[in-house]
């Protein structure tokens, strides 16, 4: 849609010139709308209704202007809705069935958990972080940043580090209540997610965190540890995550966890999990 506002632009400067013309031109913008919406199998439809719309307008100028106001309301929102459906109905089936596959043939769960955290990056998010108990301890797994970023020493918990989540981290929650949590816009609510230290949220800035999800993972009623992803500034997209990710998210994390859960021994795993301990020590 860059070029939308130019469009309508050279739109009225032709109608201006030109009135006769706007009846004509007012259907050509409806028609290039309709392929915009994303949606295939909706264009025609849309174009259709809009067409037949359109007729009943009186006026050559409000025809125009008409098509303009479509333009600019109509065809932004169902862009959005329809890209919204198609990455929910399409993409989880992808990064799914890739982390299964992923993960069952894989020697070593740290280097699957890894290419993981490069299928979600960047095709989905900018940032992944798998962290896992070991006893009482959440240890960094595996990391992934887009265009080979990298967080500054000591900001962010490199892997085979140990991270602490503070109370009210949306890391913590999400363990806590085994519930996927989503916060669609992170400097809104700030101060109620608490970053782990002052040099991670310094980072988070420096980055432009804009959005996460976090997701637990668990198994048979054991708390593995927990899978999040962020968007930020790395990439210049636009889109923040929402309610709507939440059955991604989930369907990813569930995935991940049996996948785990069925590569990982009992020998490797204590028999417990303190992960309530953990987390609110954390």
């Amino acid at each position: 849609m860059t070029g939308l506002l130019g469009f309508l632009l050279f739109a009225v400067l032709v109608a201006g010139a030109a009135a006769g013309l706007a009846p004509s031109l007012a259907r050509s913008l409806l028609r290039w709308g309709a392929r915009r919406i994303g949606h295939a199998g909706q264009a025609r439809r849309y174009e259709e209704e809009w067409l037949a719309d359109l007729e009943r307008v009186p006026g050559k100028a409000a025809k125009l202007g008409h098509a303009c106001g479509v333009l600019a309301l109509s065809v932004p929102r169902l862009r959005a809705q329809y890209r919204r459906d198609s990455r929910t109905a399409i993409l989880p089936g992808w990064i799914t069935g890739g982390t299964s596959r992923q993960l069952a043939g894989a020697p070593e769960v740290d280097a699957a958990l890894q290419r993981v955290a490069e299928i979600l990056v960047p095709h989905f998010a900018d940032h992944c972080f798998v962290d896992l108990f070991q006893g009482s301890a959440l240890i960094r797994r595996a990391q992934q940043h887009a265009g080979g970023w990298t967080p500054p020493p000591g900001a962010w918990a490199q892997v085979g580090e140990q991270i602490r989540y503070p109370e009210g981290h949306f890391c913590q929650r999400a363990m806590a209540s085994l519930d996927t949590v989503v916060v669609s816009d992170t400097a809104a609510t700030e101060d109620s997610h608490p970053a782990p230290s002052a040099k991670s949220l310094d980072a988070a800035h420096q980055v432009g965190v804009t959005s996460v999800i976090a997701a637990p993972l668990y198994a048979r009623g054991e708390l593995l540890g927990v899978i999040a992803i962020a968007t930020s500034g790395l990439t210049g997209r636009t889109e923040r995550f929402d309610i709507g990710d939440r059955q991604f998210m989930g369907a990813v994390a569930s995935r991940v966890s049996a996948t785990i859960d069925a590569t990982t021994t009992a020998e490797t795993r204590p028999a417990t999990q303190p992960w309530a301990g953990a987390v609110a020590r954390a």
